[in-house]
């Protein structure tokens, strides 16, 4: 799996722009005091899920929130809320329709950004799979989005995880790989 481009953690294309629907989920979420109060002091109050936000801006607010004492958990929160509330099409039905999607997923909600950024997906065995993390977008985030799209599309009988891979932090500003 390989790439050319390498995306920064909160540097995004200064003309990229991310849907509301994303915006809605960072703000529906465990830590909803929290992050609302974050996305309102960047004049994020109503969220309409159908307009084009600058993305830049998600990633100003997300920035602000990683500095702050608890801002892995907030961070986290917010990325299961967009796995909570994002709609996504209905031939997504499991984990391997979902895993299968995962790298167009993200330039749905996103345009006018790198051609090259966003998940990579690699299939390692049955339901075992490796990510990697190529968008501006938190670690934190990622892993929250990723842990909460897994729960939602596994059997309410099957067990799962989520590991950043060995000798990786996921606090790192760099591309984060996890295993699944």
């Amino acid at each position: 799996m390989s790439f050319t481009y390498k995306a920064q953690q909160f540097i995004a294309s200064p003309d990229a722009e991310m849907l509301g629907t994303v915006f809605q989920g960072m703000s529906e979420n465990l830590r909803a005091e929290q992050s609302k109060k974050m996305l309102a002091a960047y004049g994020i109050t109503e969220i309409d899920v159908d307009k084009w936000y600058p993305h830049p801006l998600s990633f100003d607010v997300a920035k602000a929130i990683h500095n702050q004492p608890n801002g892995t958990e907030v961070l986290v929160a917010m990325g299961r809320g967009i796995g909570e509330t994002a709609a996504l099409p209905s031939e997504i039905n499991d984990v391997e329709s979902f895993m299968a999607a995962l790298p167009y997923l993200y330039q749905a909600n996103i345009r006018y950004m790198h051609p090259e950024e966003r998940f990579y997906v690699e299939t390692l065995g049955e339901k075992h799979y490796k990510v990697i993390n190529n968008t501006p977008s938190s670690n934190n985030l990622i892993y929250g989005m990723l842990w909460e799209f897994l729960r939602r599309y596994s059997d309410s009988n099957e067990e799962f995880s989520l590991i950043p891979l060995s000798g990786v932090e996921r606090d790192a500003v760099d591309s984060l790989p996890y295993t699944i």
